[in-house]
């Protein structure tokens, strides 16, 4: 799972880092004789972005659904959690850490690198009122951080174009609050639906399978507890 949240990173700050190198580029008008076929594959992209902008909001009932029924909020004393994951519940927000460490080729105990990856889901009431994920990639001793800011500020409302991207690269701001609906998404350069399908669509799945993991893991604990209470106390009827 962690090499997996890695390689989800590596992904999609190629995609930003792609999207940078080609801000300001015109665009080249279509030839003369193929404006129906750019019309057509404008078509199926808009088709197939909406197919995914479904599966996306799908996603975010789930997630939704297993905070409140197993009612995440109101637990204080979780104990098990998957391997290098980090959970914490808020006065507003659920937070959900995973990293991953990058040690030296020659000196296995030398740390050169931490990858994050933050998760903050705001809640109101019973639903989801935003979902905040932040990418980091730090260098240990070179002294910067890559680090991608992803804001939905309606995850459980049909379409994604209004989610926010902010990319820092080696302390540098490239991208400021550029929304995903202004992201290419041409026939020469899909960036927008390759985000959705080779990132959002992912690290949603990994945030939901990650909550659900940590729920039934916790009540399967609480079951165990009680069983043993139970096989206790039958024995004590026996002496």
């Amino acid at each position: 799972m962690i090499r997996f949240i890695s390689i989800l990173s590596i992904i999609f700050i190629l995609f930003i880092n792609i999207l940078s190198a080609q801000e300001g580029k015109p665009v080249q008008p279509a030839k003369s004789g193929k404006a129906d076929k750019t019309e057509l594959v404008s078509e199926e992209l808009q088709t197939e972005g909406q197919k995914l902008d479904e599966e996306i909001e799908k996603i975010c009932k789930k997630i939704k659904d297993v905070i409140v029924n197993y009612k995440l909020t109101q637990i204080k004393d979780i104990k098990v959690l998957p391997y290098r994951t980090n959970f914490n519940i808020k006065e507003n927000y659920i937070e959900l850490e995973k990293y991953q460490l990058e040690r030296d080729y020659f000196f296995d105990d030398k740390i050169t690198g931490i990858n994050k990856t933050i998760v903050k889901i705001y809640l109101s009431g019973d639903s989801i009122s935003k979902i905040e994920s932040e990418i980091i990639d730090q260098q240990v001793g070179i002294g910067y951080t890559d680090r991608v800011v992803i804001i939905d500020p309606s995850p459980l409302t049909p379409g994604t174009d209004d989610i926010i991207f902010t990319q820092v690269k080696r302390n540098v701001k490239m991208i400021d609050n550029k929304k995903l609906g202004e992201i290419k998404n041409n026939r020469v350069a899909p960036i927008r639906n390759s985000i959705k399908k080779e990132f959002i669509i992912p690290h949603i799945n990994f945030l939901y399978d990650s909550l659900l993991s940590i729920a039934e893991t916790y009540y399967k604990g609480i079951k165990d507890a009680d069983a043993m209470l139970y096989e206790f106390l039958k024995k004590s009827t026996k002496y």
